[in-house]
């Protein structure tokens, strides 16, 4: 028996087969840092390849106190989530 593939299927592959070389090559990864520090990685002109080890040059810290009045100071991009 003969299955006929559609008649756009080979670009449909293509397609699939160089969206992961284009994500590593054109899209940087920005998790964990704030809009600021984005800005200023893109006003750096880092390579999307090179931003997963590139630090901002002045990382903002946030303080809180705990329900036991102890001050606790942690980076802005490793800040836990606090919900109220």
């Amino acid at each position: 028996m003969y299955v006929q593939c559609p008649p756009h299927s080979s670009k449909l592959i293509a397609n699939l087969l160089l969206l992961p070389p284009d994500s590593y090559f054109f899209i940087p990864e920005t998790k964990g840092l704030s809009l600021e520090e984005v800005d200023q990685m893109y006003s750096q002109h880092v390579k999307p390849w090179q931003s997963t080890s590139w630090t901002p040059s002045v990382r903002k810290t946030e303080s809180w106190t705990d329900d036991k009045g102890e001050v606790h100071h942690v980076s802005r991009a490793k800040a836990p989530a606090v919900f109220h």
